[in-house]
């Protein structure tokens, strides 16, 4: 019996010791990534307000595009309507002269 408990002894040492090489292996992982995440915050913030900035500069030419674009749909749609409104107008006085 003397042996078993020297083993199971040297048993608990060994696992006391993987479960210090867990601990430790889970603080560097928690480090690591608070350091990570505190380093991307502070490099978030100077990148977002430049971002921003590019947005609000993108949205007045996406303004400008749409009218651009637009545009030409407009006049064409004015001129159907205009020939619209004539052929219906000739369309009428034809049925009035007769």
């Amino acid at each position: 019996m003397n042996v078993l408990n020297f083993l199971a002894g040297l048993a608990t040492i060994v696992l006391a010791m993987e479960l210090l090489v867990l601990v430790f292996l889970v603080a560097a992982v928690c480090g690591g990534i608070w350091f990570g995440l505190r380093f991307a915050e502070k490099k978030a913030d100077p990148a977002l307000d430049k971002v921003n900035s590019y947005i609000d500069q993108a949205r007045g030419y996406e303004r400008m595009g749409l009218r651009m674009a637009v545009k030409p749909l407009i006049i064409l749609h004015a001129f159907g309507e205009m020939v619209g409104v004539t052929v219906t107008s000739l369309v009428n006085r034809a049925r009035e002269a007769k």
